[in-house]
């Protein structure tokens, strides 16, 4: 199993017809003696690859919120085409699924996705199932099978709330006869599932002079918050920085000031953690 073949040749042997008679192995040579008179003018033979399993080289989860759109059609996937190489050469086959690109995300509230990079070194047509289990479960729920493209997008307001392992299986059943049909799996990192809202509490005013001051505490249970606004009497939202200046963090006190102004003043404030 080497690249370059260089000794352990087996005995130069003649077809047996049209058979090759030498011994199956990697690399093959022939060798022509050609009569007065005559022409080789081409030589071809034919092989079976031994199958190998398919590789899924990584798993990236996409940002929380958008969706991958939905696959084509049975029958409108893009036609395995062949191109055509220099004169001289033997065209290849090559399939538009191998070389596809990842297609643009569109928002969609509630949903998450995953790409995966994935190959076959004998060529052959992959499908794929994709699983999901949380961190500390044992078992693995199945999200869907029979993919073809290299992501997914599902529903994760469907899960709760927590941390999860996202699991790609690839096949070259389609290819291959069922007992010689090959697989392999791969794991992504730890993700995040995150649809609840962050909480607000302790929103006070209280009178200084011709200001208000306002405080207030935001929290989240999973993930950080990462940008808080307020409002005055339905005005313009505007940007009010956590008393420790950086957001980075779960739980942060804020604190800002308004115009008193004349009669009653509303001020009304929001807050979103990193998966918006």
């Amino acid at each position: 199993n080497v690249s370059r073949a260089q000794k352990d040749w087996s005995p130069w042997t003649k077809p047996n017809g049209e058979r090759i008679a030498s011994p199956a192995a990697r690399f093959l040579q022939y060798r022509a003696t050609i009569a007065s008179g005559a022409e080789l003018y081409d030589v071809a033979s034919a092989y079976e690859m031994r199958n190998v399993s398919p590789v899924v080289e990584d798993i990236e989860i996409t940002p929380a919120n958008y969706k991958f759109p939905a696959p084509a059609a049975p029958g409108s996937a893009a036609m395995t085409t062949i191109n055509l190489p220099p004169l001289g050469k033997k065209p290849t086959p090559s399939s538009g699924a191998a070389a596809e690109s990842t297609p643009a995300l569109t928002f969609a509230k509630g949903q998450i996705g995953a790409r995966w990079l994935a190959s076959d070194e004998n060529g052959d047509a992959l499908v794929f199932k994709v699983e999901i289990r949380g961190e500390g479960e044992s078992t693995w729920k199945l999200l869907k099978e029979g993919i073809r493209e290299r992501y997914f997008s599902w529903d994760s307001t469907a899960f709760p709330d927590g941390k999860y392992y996202l699991r790609v299986t690839a096949s070259d059943a389609s290819s291959n006869p069922p007992e010689q049909a090959l697989s392999a799996a791969r794991e992504s990192e730890r993700f995040l599932i995150d649809n609840s809202s962050p909480e607000i509490s302790g929103l006070t005013g209280a009178a200084n002079g011709a200001k208000i001051d306002v405080r207030f505490h935001a929290k989240d249970a999973w993930s950080i918050i990462e940008k808080a606004e307020y409002s005055v009497n339905g005005g313009d939202w505007k940007v009010v920085e956590p008393t420790t200046r950086l957001a980075d963090s779960q739980e942060h006190d804020y604190r800002f000031q308004v115009d008193r102004g004349q009669g009653e003043v509303t001020v009304a404030v929001r807050v979103k953690d990193e998966y918006d």
